[in-house]
């Protein structure tokens, strides 16, 4: 859960550093609540009832 953001902050210091730019500094409130999102996101679609999930569902 913690991956994800984790690897987009990190790439976007490693793209401030190429482009040797101070626009977008990393933080590690960023990986928190996204870290959060991606854990309320997944339980609201575990608690979903099945036909709403299966709506939802790749094919």
């Amino acid at each position: 859960m913690f991956g994800m953001p984790l690897a987009i902050e990190i790439s976007q210091l490693l793209w401030c550093i190429v482009l040797d730019s101070h626009y977008r500094m990393a933080d590690i409130d960023d990986v928190l609540l996204n870290a959060l999102g991606i854990f309320i996101g997944y339980v609201i679609y575990r608690y979903l009832p099945d036909n709403i999930r299966k709506f939802f569902e790749f094919k």
